[in-house]
């Protein structure tokens, strides 16, 4: 492939991207893209670029605020701390059982 920028040879790397998505930006690793081995001209295939519209047109976006997952709210505490499991409890699901 020859680039259209200068006419030099493009070879195929993988590289990572960052896209800006509905006011997100979405991180995506190892993408098939050509390079210009003179200018860094850099593009993807007609076939790839549609992979990744339809891949953003399936993405659901949600914005979290990180303050609501801090150690000072409790979150995590809820899942380490549990007073109402009981050991005994275990005895109810014994994998020996034939039955």
């Amino acid at each position: 492939m020859k680039c259209p920028i200068c006419n030099a040879p493009m070879v195929e790397e993988e590289l990572d991207y960052v896209i800006e998505h509905e006011g997100q930006q979405v991180e995506m690793k190892d993408v098939p893209t050509w390079v210009c081995q003179q200018c860094d001209h850099t593009e993807v295939s007609d076939e790839v670029g549609e992979a990744i519209e339809e891949m953003l047109a399936h993405l659901d976006v949600v914005e979290v605020d990180p303050d609501e997952f801090d150690d000072e709210d409790g979150f995590e505490d809820d899942f380490e701390d549990d007073d109402d499991y009981d050991d005994e409890d275990d005895e109810d699901y014994d994998d020996d059982d034939d039955a």
